[in-house]
């Protein structure tokens, strides 16, 4: 086990993450190998914390800071950020302790700013509930939420400010995780008997009947468990599994996943055939076609093939080979904020056009390699129109051999104008958008 500074860490993770603007999960775990169980959950609790609520933790320090925090290196006000963090939302450690691990961190990276964070997040720890009260009084829903103004302007274009109010929140509430059971090896039931030997509280999915919900226990043991290490199941989120099912791939059919890292939904669609027929799995680079092999080796899957291919570049020898083709878009990933919180932070509002312009083409590539009689499915894990409602619209608008397919079997509560529209708030799930469209001629 390596020893280190927990604190230190995860003020290095943060800073690579809000300077360098690399993701958060890539970061995570690469500088968490190694570590005790203990430290690992803290840094996991401390890091997305932090990120999650960055706004809010930034007009709090700013309202009590002579300083214009703008001008602090991003090191020393992730330092401060940590700290606010702990303060307010970490019951389980000392303000006393914050502020003083805070002032050690500060002293070493800047000693010209030691006796500034020593005061500033002593005078909040000892009148903490007074000023949270006067600040979040005044503070905007774009502070007391934490999300950019630009996107909470988009996401009322769409719903109403309540509902609005009830998505944010949601965004910042840690999700559930949800497991797909491996039905090729096992059953839901043998699954849930194992899981609970192991000392997992678990659910049955109500919208999928291979998906179970973990309510408590050791995420970290359950990935070091013989059920997982031998494919019982993989990690996936509901909303996630709703694809392949609306897919509904058949034995002995040819599948085309157009975009396919990390590999859920293409095992997904190889399961549901019964690893019986062929499932070509398509991405763009080696690397993301190796995370597709590590599980389909891990849950024994034989059907799934592995091709290096841009989806933005059309290949004219499968024209018309595929019976279903299934395009899991490039997007903008607002519907999975509360798993992934730097999105709020590294995704700009043009990214959402950009983002629109690359799915067009891809979508329209998609569509000429199903066959006559085939299907195409189109899904993102966002929730804007513009990715979503009206790509569609236009797509079906300028190709007239396709129809949106009715969706059979597939909960109703997900389903709405014939398309799948799942949102944090509602629905308990990631935010996801998916529709069925059938090739005629």
């Amino acid at each position: 086990m390596k020893i280190v500074n927990q604190r230190k860490l995860a003020v290095k993770i943060l800073t690579a993450i809000t300077y360098k603007n690399e993701y958060m999960n890539d970061v995570l775990s690469r500088e968490t190998v190694g570590l005790e169980q203990d430290i690992n959950n803290y840094i996991y609790r401390v890091v997305n914390g932090t990120i999650e609520n960055r706004a809010y933790l930034d007009s709090f320090l700013q309202s009590e800071s002579k300083i214009k925090l703008k001008k602090l290196r991003d090191s020393d006000l992730n330092i401060l950020r940590l700290a606010l963090y702990e303060i307010k939302f970490m019951d389980s450690i000392p303000n006393y302790a914050s502020v003083d691990e805070a002032t050690k961190l500060m002293k070493k990276s800047n000693q010209s700013l030691t006796r500034f964070t020593n005061g500033i997040l002593r005078n909040i720890s000892n009148n903490l509930e007074t000023l949270t009260k006067a600040f979040e009084e005044k503070a905007s829903l774009s502070v007391l939420y934490s999300h950019p103004q630009w996107m909470i302007d988009l996401f009322k274009q769409q719903f109403d400010k309540d509902e609005v109010v009830d998505l944010l929140k949601s965004n910042n509430q840690e999700p559930l995780l949800s497991l797909r059971v491996n039905t090729l090896k096992t059953t839901r039931e043998q699954v849930i008997e194992k899981l609970n030997q192991l000392g997992f509280t678990v659910e049955v999915s109500t919208v999928l009947p291979e998906g179970i919900i973990v309510l408590e226990g050791k995420t970290a043991s359950l990935f070091d468990s013989k059920i997982f290490k031998s494919g019982l199941f993989t990690v996936q989120d509901q909303s996630s599994m709703i694809v392949a099912r609306l897919l509904d791939p058949q034995a002995e059919e040819k599948i085309l996943d157009c975009c396919a890292s990390p590999g859920g939904k293409t095992t997904h669609i190889a399961q549901l055939m019964g690893d019986k027929g062929y499932v070509e799995a398509r991405d763009i680079s080696y690397e993301k076609l190796f995370s597709i092999k590590e599980n389909t080796k891990r849950l024994g899957i034989q059907s799934v093939n592995l091709v290096l291919k841009d989806a933005l570049e059309m290949d004219e020898s499968d024209r018309d080979a595929f019976d279903r083709v299934l395009l899991d878009a490039p997007c903008s990933g607002l519907g999975i904020i509360r798993r992934k919180p730097d999105i709020k932070w590294q995704r700009k509002e043009g990214d959402i056009s950009n983002l629109s312009e690359i799915q067009w083409k891809m979508i329209n590539n998609a569509s000429k390699y199903v066959k006559i009689g085939g299907v195409l499915v189109y899904s993102t894990c966002t929730i804007t129109e513009k990715e979503n409602e009206l790509m569609i619209q236009k797509f079906l608008s300028e190709n007239s051999n396709f129809e949106m397919e009715v969706i059979k079997d597939i909960s109703e509560e997900v389903i709405t104008d014939n398309q799948i529209k799942i949102y944090p708030h509602r629905h308990g799930m990631d935010g996801f958008y998916a529709c069925k469209l059938k090739r005629m001629n």
